[in-house]
């Protein structure tokens, strides 16, 4: 196989290969968790969880459960 040079100069991140995203979706109903796979390039929904004023707890609960390295809020 044929190794092709990079096309970037700076050097990837240690954790490229295991930075999970977790994308919260807020609603006064409910809140939608989306999760990314390992490499961070497709993200999956994972659970709709309680809306209002449960959803901060219920995000908490989830974020401890995923691990993300990054939380995104939308």
């Amino acid at each position: 196989s044929r190794a092709f040079p990079s096309t970037s100069n700076e050097p990837a991140p240690p954790s490229a290969s295991m930075s999970r995203v977790m994308a919260i979706d807020l609603g006064s109903a409910r809140t939608g968790v989306a999760v990314s796979d390992e490499l961070g390039m497709l993200a999956h929904p994972w659970k709709t969880l309680a809306g209002g004023e449960a959803a901060l707890d219920a995000v908490v609960g989830a974020a401890a459960e995923i691990k993300p390295a990054r939380i995104l809020v939308g």
